[in-house]
């Protein structure tokens, strides 16, 4: 896609960007910052800028919650109304959670073909809560906009809410954001189990590779499911998942896994190659050493390094065996 063509298609999104800043600004600085630390936690770990990240957040808002009022359209012209009923509680949930991760598939597709590598678990981590924040943008303001009330809804929180801030004490649901990064972080964990898989005699980890791709995408839709049927009728089954107070915690739990497992392989090449090992020693001189002169600026420095970093996160995906 042409440079220019590229920035057109971006200009939209940006603006929305920037009337959310303005007009939900509460709803809008809670998915960034939801955003931003993800992108700290796998700052490390993963193999993607932060420009991946925000790619997927525009492509949130400007393609994944636009489709979704498009085919909420054509439902209600074919008879269903999206608003209530099942077609609230028990369609919209589900094409929700399957548009969301459209942004996924976008930016795995585009840096597929720009360098002919697939992400990492903690690529999938941070693209995955990136679209779902841009997604929760639109939607949190149109609630408000909406439904004044909801504001003191979204307040009723539960769980680490400084590491988890959208998931809703009030009807039970962990949020867009986490709740894609989650089902994206399943798809990495997927990939790495059947990357594996094939060095390991046949079906030693089908289980574990399935389960990892299908659990994590099938609880947060049952959780979504079950949040909007509180919603729309005040029934009790949110209590199935617990309410979804689990789900912040389950969350955690999936980004220690991705970040451990990416810190393993990222350690295996190191102990493997002692070029990456050198370059990576001058790169912790260059930050924090006295040996190097100080030629370049810290944050300059600052990027080298975490260029390096991704160099052999990259690497340790690629020869993950």
């Amino acid at each position: 896609m042409p440079a220019s063509l590229n920035r057109l298609l971006l200009i939209l999104p940006a603006i929305s960007l920037a009337m959310l800043c303005v007009d939900a600004p509460a709803m809008f600085w809670r998915e960034a910052y939801f955003t931003l630390l993800i992108l700290g936690l796998t700052l490390a770990t993963r193999t993607l800028t932060w420009n991946a990240a925000l790619t997927a957040l525009m492509l949130g808002i400007g393609v994944a919650m636009p489709l979704v009022v498009l085919v909420g359209v054509g439902l209600k012209w074919a008879g269903l109304d999206p608003t209530e009923g099942i077609g609230s509680w028990g369609v919209v949930p589900i094409l929700e959670e399957f548009v969301k991760l459209l942004p996924v598939w976008v930016v795995t597709l585009r840096h597929s073909r720009r360098t002919g590598l697939t992400l990492n678990p903690s690529d999938y981590l941070m693209v995955g809560v990136a679209a779902g924040a841009g997604f929760a943008m639109v939607e949190n303001a149109e609630l408000v906009r909406h439904n004044p009330g909801v504001i003191r809804d979204m307040a009723r929180q539960y769980g680490p809410t400084w590491l988890v801030p959208g998931a809703w004490g009030a009807a039970g649901y962990i949020g867009h954001a986490a709740a894609t990064g989650l089902a994206a972080a399943g798809i990495g964990l997927w990939r790495s189990t059947a990357r594996v898989e094939s060095n390991r005699p046949p079906g030693t980890l089908t289980v574990v590779k399935w389960t990892a791709l299908a659990l994590p995408f099938a609880w947060v839709t049952l959780e979504h499911v079950l949040a909007n049927l509180h919603v729309n009728t005040g029934s009790n089954s949110t209590f199935l998942l617990g309410n979804g107070r689990p789900t912040p915690w389950l969350f955690l739990i999936t980004v220690a896994l991705v970040v451990a497992g990416d810190l393993k392989n990222a350690r295996r090449v190191l102990s493997q190659s002692r070029i990456l090992t050198a370059r990576l020693a001058l790169v912790r001189e260059a930050l924090v050493g006295s040996r190097l002169p100080k030629r370049r600026a810290l944050w300059r420095r600052a990027v080298a390094a975490a260029g390096e970093i991704r160099l052999i996160n990259a690497t340790a995906w690629l020869t993950l065996k």
